[in-house]
């Protein structure tokens, strides 16, 4: 901004504010201080805020104007010098659990991106690293690994139970391969179609491993490895067999050209920013849909007393009126099954309480106790009537997702990791401690180190305006005034903006004096 310019404003007139005139030096911190009632938010936010606002929006379309919040013109006679505003206030009006401190700082974002194409996969059952290998790739890798030993190279084939031995010489030999590995005796054998069978019949079927060719792991064969390579992918892209020999023993690997484990055959999902975020059906968990919990029927408020016995009413929705004859229902299957009636309920049989709760196994209402679980389900098929949804909402709580544990992704995202962290620890980590990882990331990729730097910035912001005990999965509705103005206060300083009004309410609220220095250091960058 210009040295020495001003925002002028005269006749100020909004609530208690009387005709003021004043002048607001731009590029300069300027706090309005006064007692109670004095005019401060009148001239903060209704007069100065306001103005700026109005007139930036004025220079959108009007379609697009209808989309963003209209302000009227403060009670002023006139305002000069004022560039455009954003007001970041004590009020926290989020009130969706979709939104959190990631999400509000843009930290997720960034994250997403920096998973897609930095983390790793490993597989649940082997612990191996999982990825889609290029042939190119592959062959530098098996050479630099297994240098100057013998590599086997083939592929695995099903087959049916009922295949002849001879149809399946035939396939093998068709497809190039005139030789096969038995792992019963761990030779590698010459197909002949009279030989007797020793391989061993597994419950799906034959799994013969066909074996292409052998070359040794040196530079000079590095062209024949790679078509080898290219040879076994294309004809098992998912799942082809790499032999190493060597005098001692024979290891037997299995590699993928797509995103698929070699050794259990788990498919997964090709790695993309969707996959990372809970905010969309892809990295969602399928059951609570990103929210990390879901909405159940509460059996401790349907039956809140269990010292009550069922004759005295221990299923607390039996007892209206307009349910009592499911109390009714209740007690001839409990007579019919000798459950004594005057006995407390926490007293009873274990199975007893089961068949209380779960009810007997069958279809229908009519001579089968139904049990107070399938009362419910049969009230959620009443949904259309309004007392059946006040009567459900009464004994409906929320529970923690049993699907994803509370960590709102799919629970395949378990298995993939940004150096060695999950998704799920990354963003149950407190920031000051998260400041630390993002530290220690390293890359030679620009667009990686554009996202690292990103992260690191922002949450360096957080730290120092006093956030450091905020994870980045904290959500934003429980948030205190104080802390939702100053993570807002984070998100303008990492989109660096240049040319704008900052409007702060007590942004030092709530705040410990030694970090209320910080805080004014951060200012000071804004």
């Amino acid at each position: 901004m210009p040295e020495n310019s001003t925002i002028q404003i005269k006749g100020a007139r909004c609530h208690n504010l009387k005709n003021l005139d004043l002048e607001i030096g731009l590029g300069k911190l300027t706090v309005i201080t006064g007692v109670s009632g004095s005019g401060k938010s009148s001239l903060a936010f209704d007069t100065i805020y306001a103005e700026g606002q109005r007139r930036y929006v004025e220079t959108f379309s009007p379609y697009t104007r209808q989309f963003l919040e209209r302000m009227d013109k403060p009670q002023v006679d006139r305002i000069d010098g004022i560039p455009p505003a954003i007001a970041l206030s004590q009020a926290n009006s989020i009130r969706t659990s979709r939104s959190t401190v990631g999400t509000l700082t843009e930290i997720s974002d960034y994250l997403k991106l920096l998973m897609a194409r930095k983390a790793k996969l490993y597989s649940p059952q082997t612990g191996r690293e999982i990825r889609p290998w290029k042939p190119d790739e592959l062959c530098s890798h098996l050479i630099k690994t297994y240098r100057d030993q013998d590599l086997i190279f083939g592929i695995t084939v099903d087959f049916q139970k009922k295949t002849k031995w001879k149809s399946i010489c035939a396939t093998l030999k068709q497809q190039g391969m005139i030789r096969y590995l038995n792992e019963g005796e761990g030779k590698i054998l010459r197909l002949e179609e009279d030989e007797k069978l020793t391989l061993k019949q597994g419950e799906e079927g034959w799994k013969m491993n066909g074996v292409l060719t052998r070359l040794r792991a040196e530079p000079k064969n590095k062209a024949r490895i790679a078509e080898s390579i290219e040879q076994c992918f294309k004809l098992s892209p998912d799942q082809s067999l790499f032999i190493v020999s060597s005098q001692k023993q024979q290891e037997k690997i299995l590699f993928s050209s797509s995103w698929k484990c070699p050794d259990s055959g788990q498919t997964f999902t090709t790695p993309s920013p969707s996959l990372f975020t809970f905010n969309n059906p892809v990295g969602a968990c399928p059951k609570c849909r990103g929210f990390g919990r879901t909405v159940e029927i509460d059996y401790d408020l349907a039956l809140p007393d269990r010292t009550l016995s069922i004759g005295e009413g221990v299923v607390k929705p039996f007892q209206t009126e307009s349910n009592s004859e499911c109390q009714e229902d209740l007690e001839k299957a409990c007579r019919r099954k000798k459950i004594p009636l005057s006995t407390p309920f926490h007293k009873l049989p274990k199975a007893a309480q089961k068949f209380v709760l779960e009810g007997e196994p069958g279809e229908g209402y009519k001579n089968r106790w139904y049990g107070v679980k399938g009362f419910f389900k049969w009230l959620e098929s009443r949904t259309y009537k309004v007392h059946v949804r006040v009567l459900l909402a009464r004994y409906r709580a929320y529970r923690i997702c049993d699907a994803c544990n509370g960590t709102r992704y799919q629970p395949e995202l378990n298995h993939w990791k940004l150096n060695g962290w999950t998704l799920h620890e990354i963003n149950t980590c407190p920031l000051n401690q998260l400041q630390d990882f993002f530290n220690k990331l390293k890359t030679r990729d620009k667009s990686e180190q554009v996202l690292i730097d990103q992260l690191k910035s922002r949450t360096n912001y957080l730290n120092q305006v006093g956030l450091g005990y905020l994870t980045l999965n904290r959500a934003a509705r429980t948030l205190s005034g104080g802390e939702i103005q100053r993570v807002n206060l984070t998100t303008c300083l990492g989109s660096s903006l240049v040319g704008t009004l900052f409007v702060l309410d007590e942004p030092s609220i709530g705040l410990h004096p030694r970090d209320t220095t910080q805080l004014i250091q951060t200012l000071t960058e804004l």
